[in-house]
């Protein structure tokens, strides 16, 4: 179909209405997961200085968004709990090679040798039913699966979904305003920073990402219609959103985790903030960014940190550097990406992928053991589920992940939300605790 007046309100619309459809349908067993592909990036101006490959694999290529957002829907008729895991089963769900249509969360956890345990579980959950709107210009493609065993109820689904792209559900587009959400920054955040930076003085690592966990009333937890006002308000590269009582997710990330198209995988870091000032003009905040010594070394330590990640697994010099310093504007932030690109082997499962690639490197740092002994020491609470990772298997078995920083959750420990930002022997303590600030209000702030 062609849409007749402005896409993106069209598109509110639809996604609004088949998504509080589908929950209707589905109730607590439906999960969303957006990827918005029409942001605009900026190119490093020297990056032909540096030994990166100037293409991505074709397989890669036609799997990240530039002209087009998708929007994934699963779901599942069962009103049993979903089931939750600690990490070595989790790893264990992730090494199958049939999955498709799988919904998966793993929460911040250290290394290995940290033995470090997680304060929320792991989610793996599969579904029956998919839908997958695609938008591309003016235009919307549809596909809709599910299970033989149900065609009845798949027929109900493919038709009540037609009605609504053909915009004849004839309902007006609700607003949801935006709740107050009253955070502070702790008093003790300067001098955790600065204790911080005297170790990477001493050279115990080099870069560490420091982060507060703030805590709010359960009623504050987005409902899936406050979720996707913000989210349009927003339009952040991925939003993610599920609500499983007592669990819940309800993500605007920026940052993508790990995208896999046959045995290809890519994952894009990013390290590198600038709040766009007001009255300034783009291209000086992007030159600003670009010219930050600091915000530079800090994207280069990392991008280094995820191609040892990979080099742990993939095929031999198949890992490459691609786009360093990249700049893409999210709402009213710079944020600089690097992409690294490799080839898994076969014989190697996801499984055995996410053991060397969590936890995420831009959320912890370099070395990552030494920084992720530091955190469980001096963070004063556990992240749970903040810069955990959230992502989805598709039909055909390949997949999709972000990192879940400017996220909300819910969990027994109640709702919360998490802010970080990367200290160097370069931080400037008041800059830093400035940047914290900066991403709360992000996404936070109405």
């Amino acid at each position: 179909m062609t849409f007749s007046q402005s896409p993106s309100l069209k598109i509110r619309k639809i996604i609004t209405q088949l998504s509080k459809f589908l929950q209707e349908i589905f109730g607590e067993n439906l999960c969303l997961f957006f990827q918005h592909g029409e942001t605009k990036k900026w190119t490093y101006p020297d990056h032909h200085h540096f030994l990166v490959t100037e293409s991505l694999p074709q397989t890669l290529q036609k799997s990240i968004p530039t002209d087009w957002t998708d929007f994934h829907f699963l779901a599942k008729k069962d009103k049993k709990k979903w089931d939750n895991y600690n990490q070595s089963k989790f790893l264990k769900k992730m090494n199958k090679q049939t999955l498709r249509h799988t919904f998966f969360l793993a929460p911040y956890q250290g290394v290995e040798e940290d033995k470090q345990v997680s304060s929320e579980p792991y989610f793996f959950e599969d579904f029956s039913y998919a839908i997958k709107i695609r938008l591309k210009n003016d235009k919307i493609k549809c596909t809709v699966s599910g299970p033989k065993n149900n065609q009845n109820l798949l027929k109900y689904l493919r038709k009540k979904i037609r009605a609504i792209l053909n915009n004849q559900e004839k309902k007006n587009l609700e607003t949801h305003k935006w709740p107050l959400f009253q955070w502070k920054i702790s008093s003790n955040l300067a001098s955790s920073l600065k204790t911080l930076k005297n170790e990477l003085i001493a050279g115990n690592c080099y870069l560490a990402n420091f982060t507060q966990t703030l805590f709010f009333q359960n009623e504050l937890f987005p409902s899936l219609e406050l979720f996707l006002t913000r989210w349009f308000e927003k339009q952040t590269q991925f939003g993610v959103y599920f609500q499983n009582k007592p669990y819940g997710l309800a993500s605007f990330s920026p940052e993508r985790f790990l995208l896999t198209s046959n045995n290809y995988i890519l994952s894009q870091p990013i390290k590198g903030t600038h709040l766009i000032e007001e009255n300034e003009p783009l291209k000086k905040s992007i030159a600003k960014l670009w010219k930050n010594k600091k915000e530079i070394y800090e994207n280069t330590m990392i991008t280094d940190l995820i191609r040892n990640d990979f080099n742990s697994f993939c095929s031999p010099n198949s890992v490459k550097v691609y786009k360093p310093f990249e700049i893409f504007k999210s709402g009213k932030l710079l944020q600089m990406q690097t992409t690294v690109v490799g080839k898994k082997p076969k014989h190697i499962g996801w499984g055995k992928v996410f053991s060397y690639l969590l936890p995420g490197g831009s959320v912890t740092g370099t070395p990552k053991k030494n920084v992720c002994q530091f955190i469980r020491t001096q963070e004063e609470h556990a992240r749970g589920f903040y810069t955990g990772v959230a992502g989805i298997i598709d039909a055909k078995g390949n997949i999709n992940s972000c990192l879940l920083i400017r996220s909300l959750f819910q969990s027994p420990r109640g709702v919360y939300a998490g802010v970080g930002a990367g200290i160097t022997t370069l931080s400037n303590i008041k800059k830093e605790t400035l940047e914290f600030k900066n991403k709360l209000k992000s996404f936070l702030d109405a």
